[in-house]
């Protein structure tokens, strides 16, 4: 337990980083994007363990929630990301 939540302070960090952040340079915030997928796949193999997340719900329901809604929520970006590059990449393709 003591590992996820180290994951999720530095999850929290990032986060905070990517809602509020300035960004002078999109790879920089591109990078940090980078850095929370990383955190998110940290993540998941211990979320996977038999009992983990059983666990986690009965000692912190939040933690479990805000995991699994940061967990949801890079897998839908990281889709749109996908077929965004997937529709960018057809149609230069078409014209090319």
């Amino acid at each position: 337990m003591a590992k996820i939540s180290a994951l999720k302070a530095d999850i929290d960090v990032i986060f905070i980083q990517l809602r509020h952040g300035g960004y002078a340079s999109m790879d920089t915030f591109a990078n940090n994007w980078a850095h929370l997928i990383r955190r998110v796949q940290d993540i998941k193999p211990l979320l996977s363990r038999p009992g983990v997340t059983e666990t986690l719900l009965r000692t912190d329901v939040r933690l479990t929630a805000d995991l699994m809604a940061i967990s949801y929520a890079v897998e839908i970006i990281e889709n749109f990301m996908a077929c965004a590059a997937q529709q960018a990449k057809d149609g230069k393709d078409r014209q090319g």
